[in-house]
């Protein structure tokens, strides 16, 4: 009589156990789901900023072409980058070319 017990009690652990692995296969999906759900958000906000970055830089650069050249001269002068042109050498600049992203060129005399 024992051995009928034996065998109900190995199919429940048994069932136990396959109910164990299906939950956490269950998990281990849903963990997928969440985690690729996260990385589309997170790339869609990087996407969002970048575009905004972009808008910002164009609708700046829509106001640089507008400006003066003695404007021009003293926006890039005002910018922190290493091409400080000395004064001596502003008469000989003719244009200041600016591209939509942010570079910009000098035109001097020749």
């Amino acid at each position: 009589m024992s051995f009928p017990c034996k065998n109900s009690d190995s199919r429940m652990l048994e069932e136990q156990e396959r109910k164990r692995k299906e939950e956490e296969m269950m998990r281990k999906i849903q963990e997928e789901v969440e985690e690729r759900e996260r990385e589309k958000e997170e790339r869609m906000r990087e996407e969002r900023m970048r575009e905004g970055e972009e808008k910002k830089r164009f609708s700046d650069n829509r106001g640089i072409h507008s400006m003066s050249l003695e404007q021009k001269k003293a926006y890039v002068s005002g910018l922190n980058f290493n091409s400080y042109i000395p004064s001596q050498y502003h008469q000989d600049i003719k244009e200041i070319l600016f591209t939509n992203d942010g570079k910009y060129v000098f035109v001097c005399k020749t």
